[in-house]
């Protein structure tokens, strides 16, 4: 007679095989998503003498649609608060803030492997910047409801807009069949006026599933 435990241990192998694919399928069904959360960016400027850059940080929004297991696609949105720019002077020091952001439409390819799915990215939108002065050189003042409100403001120096493609990857944890954390890098390759502020978007934060 066949070990009982054998058999159990045989039938417990099988349930798990057949169960797979549908345990899969949970969280790669098609469907439309939406992800808010923040990120960081990394310089990656050429250099120039004397020059020294900081990181900048800003939020990330994307609505997207998986349209099977392997591949979906999706419309970003990012801004960034600046990377902070210290160019040495003959007085001293001239400080700058580089602000902006980007719009674009993503490919992904999706690895499923039930709740675990990494996946590779690549885009390509519009970009823009703002060089600002990060000194205050000026104060605006507008009404409110306690009587006027006054804030510092700074100076536009210049600004401009260009093509920007991306690529990278990174990966989907769903802690159930609707909500996932999302970590992700990717390198940023603006084009045109815009081409030397190369950077790496290394983002975080929660996927909704409709």
């Amino acid at each position: 007679m066949k070990n009982p435990r054998i058999r159990t241990l045989s039938t417990l192998c099988v349930a798990l095989l057949m169960s797979g694919p549908a345990l899969a399928d949970v969280y790669s069904k098609p469907g439309v998503y939406a992800f808010l959360g923040g990120l960081t960016a990394l310089e990656s400027f050429p250099e120039v003498a004397g020059a020294s850059y900081g990181n900048s940080y800003g939020f990330d929004a994307r609505v997207g649609l998986r349209l099977n297991d392997y591949l979906a696609f999706e419309v970003e949105g990012n801004f960034l608060s600046g990377f902070d720019v210290d160019v040495p002077t003959q007085g001293g020091t001239a400080k700058f803030n580089l602000e902006g952001g980007n719009v674009t439409a993503n490919a992904k390819v999706v690895l499923p492997l039930g709740r675990f799915q990494p996946y590779a990215l690549v885009g390509i939108g519009g970009m823009w910047a703002d060089l600002r002065t990060r000194d205050i050189t000026g104060v605006t003042c507008t009404p409110g409801f306690f009587g006027w409100w006054c804030a510092g403001t700074t100076t536009r120096i210049d600004n401009g807009g260009s093509f920007v493609a991306k690529f990278g990857g990174g990966s989907d944890f769903w802690l159930t069949e609707d909500f996932a954390l999302t970590l992700d890098a990717v390198y940023m390759m603006p084009t045109g006026e815009l081409e030397d502020l190369n950077s790496i978007k290394l983002g975080w934060g929660v996927k909704f599933k409709y």
